[in-house]
């Protein structure tokens, strides 16, 4: 691994931009750091996945247990160290991790040669084979994973309640989980501003990714719905005709009067996109019909809409960057009511790529 240290007047916007042209898009994760320096013992989490080594000279082992209170217990009762906890934000590009507020202040780290002899050419970076060899610019004080009344540490508290991740009893209800988690989703935004230069509820971008639309599957149940100008305005979105190719649209016809199949039959030839169909004999709710549609999709990003939606020109995409950027999050869209009747909703319209995100 080679590591660069980024001093605080190094222009991050430019190096993101660059680490994004040559990799692609990072997602922003949150790592939570536990280390005792007295053996070596190492816990890493990465949202809610937590790895663990009583060495460095042992392999990380992915701690599956449910209970991971007990696990924390299990650790400090073996040991009986102190342990140092640093809660680190970290955007992961494909070969390339950019790390903020480590005891080393911003480190880029690669194993990719190329990346890094092309990194190390473009920018004025201190670079190490071993971060050890690098003085850290702060350390934190040794403290343990329980205070004295058996409470976890406040650290470890604080990190489980902004990621979801669950440190409580086995034996709490679901109202004890929830009642702690954190709505502060600051890091998210400052690192989605940072990378974008938009902020993270801006309604449309304008920084464009070429080549960085990833494959989504688009979810659509309908119930005696004329879906075909959702549809049009899937193939009116503003992105070529390569990335409308990734896309995977899903209707699920659930038990309608109409004949849903021979109404998209019409007009596939108009779609540079993939459509599925799947009919119900009967109505089965639209929670089932979402289901199914979601054990078909071939992706991994995904998109709920309803049948009466007319999408804005730049809606998919956009819905697509931030799917990438910001890892297993739930993004929910605002809509304005039109009449049946108006003309937004015509065919020539539609594929005319219009701006504003309408219910029908």
């Amino acid at each position: 691994m080679k590591y660069f240290i980024l001093e605080k007047e190094n222009n991050l916007t430019e190096l993101i931009d660059f680490l994004i042209d040559e990799t692609n898009l990072p997602q922003i994760h949150r790592r939570l750091n536990i280390y005792s320096a007295e053996d070596d013992t190492q816990i890493e989490i990465l949202d809610n996945k937590v790895l663990f080594r009583e060495s460095s000279r042992n392999k990380y082992i992915n701690i599956k247990n449910k209970n991971l209170k007990q696990f924390f217990k299990y650790v400090q009762s073996k040991n009986s160290k102190v342990f140092i906890i640093n809660d680190i934000v970290l955007l992961k590009f494909p070969k390339v991790d950019l790390l903020f507020n480590t005891f080393h202040g911003n480190i880029l780290s690669t194993d990719d040669i190329v990346i890094f002899e092309k990194i190390k050419q473009r920018f004025n970076f201190e670079t190490y084979d071993n971060i050890n060899e690098h003085i850290p610019v702060f350390m934190k004080e040794p403290e343990f994973l329980f205070d004295e009344m058996g409470n976890v540490n406040s650290k470890i508290k604080s990190y489980a309640n902004k990621t979801g991740l669950d440190i409580r009893s086995s034996s709490a209800s679901l109202k004890i989980r929830l009642s702690n988690l954190s709505n502060d989703y600051s890091h998210i935004e400052q690192c989605y501003e940072l990378i974008t230069k938009e902020k993270l509820l801006s309604f449309n971008s304008s920084n464009k990714y070429v080549n960085k639309f990833k494959n989504i599957s688009i979810i659509i149940p309908t119930f005696n719905q004329n879906v075909i100008p959702t549809l049009l305005s899937i193939q009116g979105q503003n992105i070529s005709k390569e990335d409308k190719a990734k896309i995977q649209v899903v209707v699920i016809d659930d038990g309608s009067n109409i004949n849903v199949l021979n109404q998209i039959n019409s007009m596939r030839n108009k779609l540079d996109y993939e459509i599925n169909v799947i009919s119900f004999d009967k109505n089965n709710g639209l929670s089932n019909a979402r289901n199914v549609g979601i054990a078909l999709a071939k992706y991994d990003l995904l998109l709920f809409i309803d049948s009466d939606i007319i999408l804005s020109k730049d809606y998919i995409y956009d819905i697509n960057i931030r799917l990438q950027l910001v890892p297993n999050a739930i993004f929910v869209a605002m809509r304005k009511n039109i009449e049946n009747n108006s003309n937004l909703i015509l065919e020539k319209n539609l594929l005319a790529r219009y701006s504003i995100f309408f219910r029908i």
